[in-house]
Parts: C-alpha cells; sequence; structure tokens
C-alpha cells in the first residue's frame, strides 16, 4: 500500500483495508404506498486501515502520517489493484515505545480511480467454470463433465454436490499436491530452476482442482461415473 509519497511496509498495514461505500436514494413514498426511488450517484465510505510502526525509524515514519494529516493536502492512496484521490482525515497513534507504534488511519475520498471492469471480461463465475473445463478436458476428473447451465444462477447442492466419493477424491488430490509441493520447496536451493517449474505445474493443477471441487459443491460438474483413483 502507497499513500502519497508513503510506502507501507511490514506490519504497517496489518489489519487488512476497509473499503465500499453506499448508493445515494431519493426515496418518495406516495400515498397508495408505492415508492419512487431516484438514483442519486454512488457514495464512497472512508477507507480505513492500521497496523505498527516498527524498527528504529518508527517514530519518524508515524510523525510523516501525521504531518500529511495536518496538511489536508489531497494525495492518491494505492493497494492491489485500487486507487483512491483521499485526504487523510484522522490518524491516531498509542506510542508504546519508540520501535512500536500501532496506529490508525482514515481516508476520506475524493475520487476514485480504479479500473473498472469491462463488460466484455469473464465473470469470476465463467472462469472458474472454464478452469473446471480445463481439468475435465485434461482427465483430471474422468467420467465427468460440464454442466455450465448452472455456472451463472450458483444453483444450490443438486446430485453431484451429494457425491462423497467425488468429494473425497478431489480432497486427496488437493491433498497430495500440497505434499507434493512442499517436497518441492524443499529441493528449491539445490536446483532453483527446476524446482521452480515444477512448482509451476503443482500449483496450476491445485488450482484447477479447487476449482472443480468448489463447483462440486454447487452441483456444475455432473458425475458420470466414480472416479479412478
Amino acid at each position: 500500500m502507497q499513500l502519497g509519497s508513503i510506502i507501507f511496509r511490514d506490519l504497517e498495514v496489518e489489519a487488512g483495508v476497509d473499503f465500499g461505500g453506499r448508493q445515494r436514494l431519493a426515496v418518495h413514498r406516495l400515498p397508495n404506498g408505492d415508492r419512487v426511488i431516484d438514483v442519486l450517484g454512488p457514495d464512497a465510505a472512508n477507507i480505513i486501515f492500521g497496523g505498527v510502526f516498527t524498527g528504529s525509524d518508527a517514530v519518524t515514519r508515524a510523525q510523516a502520517l501525521d504531518a500529511l494529516r495536518k496538511s489536508g493536502q489531497q494525495v492518491t492512496l494505492t493497494w492491489n489493484t485500487f486507487q483512491y484521490g483521499v485526504i487523510l482525515s484522522d490518524f491516531s497513534a498509542d506510542f508504546e515505545n519508540r520501535n512500536w507504534i500501532p496506529y490508525r488511519a482514515t481516508c476520506t475520498v475524493v475520487e476514485d480511480d480504479t479500473p473498472t471492469v469491462e463488460s466484455d471480461e469473464l465473470s469470476l463465475d465463467e472462469a472458474a467454470l472454464a478452469s473446471a473445463s480445463a481439468l475435465v478436458a485434461t482427465g483430471f476428473l474422468p467420467g465427468c463433465t460440464v454442466n455450465p447451465a448452472a455456472a451463472p444462477n450458483r444453483q444450490t447442492v443438486s446430485e453431484v454436490g451429494s457425491n462423497s466419493d467425488l468429494r473425497a477424491d478431489l480432497a486427496t488430490r488437493i491433498a497430495q499436491c500440497e505434499v507434493a509441493l512442499a517436497a518441492v520447496e524443499a529441493r528449491l536451493e539445490l536446483d532453483p530452476a527446476a524446482a521452480l517449474s515444477q512448482a509451476e505445474e503443482i500449483l496450476e493443477q491445485l488450482a484447477v482442482l479447487v476449482t472443480a471441487s468448489s463447483y462440486v459443491a454447487v452441483g456444475t460438474i455432473n458425475a458420470g461415473s466414480p472416479l479412478n483413483g
């Protein structure tokens, strides 16, 4: 995370980031009980985060954040794919000692510059279903077919969701991948190139297995026959 020129590190954003907001509405209640609602636009909530400044420069870093609060300057707040123009409206710190200063910060949003998702991009369900389809196609789940119709509606558990053998088999395969990944990590220092290549393959398979497991739970993968061990 970065706020203006301040780049947070280590434990300095340990509590996560609270963000969101509401949609402003004007609700007109008519005498007959009907409502007419005017949509007035989004109203961003304050962005709140906190953590602990540590180390020999803890005091300096806490003072820098407090100075930004005093200035009232609009700065850019970024983390992950999020980006906002904000003013640091509230900052509080608890000086426990010069190397350990817990703090809490609140930013008031001036503008939301976070990129929006294009309408032609795959939805989360569609992307996950595509991964599950790939899993089936490559033979990880023999005897199964993917049911695309179930994905958009996230249907409740069907006959597939009650298939304990299928879920157990997926859980076993996931556990095997995790064991294999741990073994590869142990060989990382001896042969980094080979270990990283193997880890990439295992992680790819693990990701698809986890995706398939989640879709079994909502009935989007139909079992045509029991899985092979």
